[in-house]
């Protein structure tokens, strides 16, 4: 039995982290997944995103968070200036964030988190990619390998090529195709890799927003942005519960294996 507390895009509410472990505690969670963009809001300042810098380190303090990487701190670790970067930010996250405390996805039995979802184009273009394009006679590919998890393939493509995961999609303005730090939810839901269930967050939404595609789960839990109502999803073996912004009371449950 596995109970984890997933804690959608944060963006400079530093609160929130530790609203988080408290309810966390209060529920008994073995893991906290954080599920990316802790930095840029309308409105910060270099002061407020130290602040929730040096709140995100003191939670990885906690055994049992584990930080997922959003598009934002993509925006940051590796330059691709996105709304909100600036170079007063950027030399923060290099003076502040440990990289190596980050992760690009989790999983859990057959349910994947990554911050936007794993589309099935994104995953035929990156098993194809020859990440030394100017090497045909050797090309290097970093390909899923046969058993493999779609997270620790995604993990070591991080570590190997992050430069993949700058790729964006129509939906977000982009001429590519979405990443798991960039797939849009209409993407994603319409793109969906079959025979997972997947938990994102990175689309804004007042509500928690679930879909069911070719049988597969695909839930976004992306209800602090833009001044959300806020609130946590509880994931427990594969039921799921969505609780406010207190963490005290169900406001929309899903349940299913």
């Amino acid at each position: 039995m596995t109970k984890i507390l997933v804690v959608s895009d944060v963006h400079n509410k530093p609160e929130i982290f530790k609203k988080a472990l408290e309810v966390a505690d209060k529920e008994s969670c073995d893991k906290v997944l954080l599920m990316g963009d802790y930095l840029d809001d309308f409105g910060d300042t270099p002061e407020t995103t130290f602040n929730t810098i040096m709140a995100l380190r003191e939670t990885l303090e906690d055994p049992r968070v584990i930080a997922l990487i959003g598009n934002h701190e993509l925006s940051y670790l590796e330059d691709q200036r996105c709304s909100g970067w600036t170079a007063a930010k950027k030399f923060l996250v290099d003076e502040y964030v440990e990289r190596s405390k980050l992760t690009l996805s989790y999983q859990e039995s057959n349910w994947l988190f990554t911050h936007a979802g794993l589309t099935e184009r994104w995953w035929k273009y990156a098993n194809r990619l020859n990440i030394t394009p100017g090497n045909k006679q050797d090309p290097t590919y970093i390909q899923q390998e046969a058993g493999e998890t779609y997270s620790s393939w995604l993990n070591r493509y991080w570590e190997r090529y992050p430069g993949i995961y700058k790729s964006i999609g129509e939906e977000r303005g982009g001429f590519g195709i979405g990443s798991p730090l960039w797939a849009d939810w209409h993407e994603l839901t319409h793109h969906n890799i079959p025979g997972i269930n997947q938990v994102v967050g990175h689309t804004p939404s007042n509500v928690i927003e679930e879909k069911e595609h070719n049988g597969d789960r695909l839930i976004c839990v992306d209800v602090w942005s833009n001044d959300g109502p806020g609130g946590f999803l509880l994931w427990e073996d594969g039921k799921t519960t969505m609780l406010d912004s207190t963490g005290s009371s169900v406001v929309q449950a899903a349940s299913g294996a």
